[in-house]
């Protein structure tokens, strides 16, 4: 399997740089490839593991790869998992042995009709499985909803069997220390999407779900004891879905991020990361809106390494655009980049912050070949620098909608837009047809005719980002 792994990694469309920043390509599957979360080892390189599916058996599982990499892109190692349940996953370093990493997941059985709770040891130098514990949770068949490793050193993991939901603590020698039922909620929760820490003292989880009915987000309180403690519904404009997270500040608030609706005028669909205090009321928050007609959806939010708050989304519904954001401990963006690339879909999936500062945000790319069946790596730096070939992808700003009618509106990274001394349009032929030295925030183009134009982006400092707009 590494063989193979490596020959087909010969072929990658790979853009890298001695320093880190950096986004490259793996394709390294010839069936429908995802990936669903992504660690950094201890000496500083990135595993990456993607499940791998069969489009021609309606999606079947197949098993998943585990792959290393550096933080430069450098293809490292791989190891290749068989017929696995692919649908949630605990990625982590082994907090009780620095030798060995764990891989959690569920393993149905359903042959004999029960599940159980597959711990995976491994090492990273090289990729190789070390030992396997399964832990039994139930005599029947269940839907794992979500993970989270506490600073006890034991997995807490809720799921659901027979309209029933359950959360269980789970020890990493394999020992099943506590299983509780939770009563029937006032909601018909249809799962729960993200599991976190909500208190540290006195120890407390949360457990995010949204109504079936009308994607309003709960928030379900347990103790350390598993015990139901609470729960809270949050205003129609929380909107849940696949992709909420609950994100531990500190004792007195935490962070949500989650789809934003506005209903009443100016209506509006985007995504926001909220700051709630212990009576669940906001404080603050950051709303994103890059697109009137398709939602964005967010990625992942973390703290950085060195202070402040790294967030991740997907600009709009067709996965087009990666956006990377640096916020400060109050919501204030430092900086934002927009990771762009040619293609049928880009897909972020998660996002981690680096040790040495800097984020790594992974994804993959899909569409109906296998050419484009591939995952990605982002790396970008603590300040939001990129290399010289880097910039084709990563831009401090972003133009949208793209098409465009009449009207283009530009998203200018903080960081930069006091640097920006022109933008101008080309058409296919070189002529310059529009200059803009002020006023960056949209650019009228309804008098330009239908078709392709180079849109120029020039600082200061005498940079220059290009890129295609299209006049409809």
């Amino acid at each position: 399997m590494k063989r193979l792994f490596l020959s087909l990694l010969a072929a990658t469309l790979s853009l890298s740089a001695e320093s880190q920043s950096v986004m490259t390509y793996y394709q390294c599957s010839d069936k429908y490839i995802d990936l669903r979360n992504i660690m950094e080892t201890r000496d500083g390189n990135i595993i990456m593991n993607c499940p791998v599916f069969d489009q021609n058996n309606d999606l079947a599982d197949l098993g998943t790869w585990l792959y290393k990499v550096s933080q430069q892109g450098e293809p490292l190692d791989s190891l290749f998992i068989e017929d696995d349940d692919m649908l949630r996953f605990l990625l982590a370093k082994n907090p009780v042995d620095e030798n060995n990493n764990i891989l959690v997941k569920t393993f149905r059985d359903f042959d004999n009709t029960n599940s159980s709770l597959k711990i995976s040891f491994f090492t990273d130098n090289p990729l190789e499985i070390q030992n396997e514990i399964f832990v039994p949770l139930q005599d029947t068949i269940v839907k794992l909803d979500a993970y989270y490793l506490d600073s006890d050193n034991d997995i807490i993991v809720t799921y659901s069997a027979s309209q029933k939901f359950y959360v269980a603590r789970v020890g990493l020698d394999g020992t099943l220390k506590n299983k509780v039922m939770l009563p029937e909620l006032s909601m018909n929760l249809f799962q729960y999407r993200h599991l976190g820490l909500y208190n540290d003292s006195p120890r407390e989880y949360c457990l995010w779900g949204c109504v079936s009915d009308n994607g309003l987000i709960y928030n379900v309180i347990v103790d350390s004891t598993l015990n139901f403690v609470s729960e809270t519904k949050f205003n129609s404009c929380y909107d849940g879905g696949s992709n909420e997270q609950i994100m531990y500040f500190n004792d007195s608030t935490y962070i949500l991020s989650s789809f934003y609706k506005n209903t009443h005028y100016p209506y509006e669909n985007g995504i926001h990361l909220s700051k709630f205090n212990k009576d669940n009321e906001c404080i603050d928050m950051a709303i994103f809106i890059e697109d009137d007609f398709f939602m964005p959806f967010p990625i992942w939010a973390e703290k950085g390494a060195d202070g402040g708050i790294y967030y991740s989304y997907v600009t709009d519904a067709l996965g087009k655009q990666v956006a990377v954001v640096k916020m400060d401990d109050d919501f204030n963006i430092c900086w934002k980049r927009y990771c762009l690339k040619e293609g049928p879909f880009h897909w972020g999936r998660y996002m981690i912050a680096l040790s040495n500062g800097g984020v790594a945000v992974g994804g993959f790319d899909s569409a109906s070949g296998p050419e484009y069946f591939m995952a990605f790596l982002l790396v970008l730096n603590d300040d939001g620098t990129s290399t010289p070939e880097m910039e084709e992808i990563v831009k401090p700003y972003i133009a949208y909608p793209n098409p465009a009618y009449d009207m283009l509106r530009l998203d200018i990274s903080p960081d930069v837009i006091d640097q920006v001394s022109e933008i101008s349009l080309f058409d296919i032929s070189g002529r310059l047809v529009k200059a803009q030295q002020s006023g960056f925030g949209s650019i009228d183009i309804s008098g330009l005719a239908t078709g392709m134009y180079v849109m120029k982006v020039a600082l200061d400092d005498g940079k220059v980002f290009e890129e295609k707009i299209v006049k409809k």
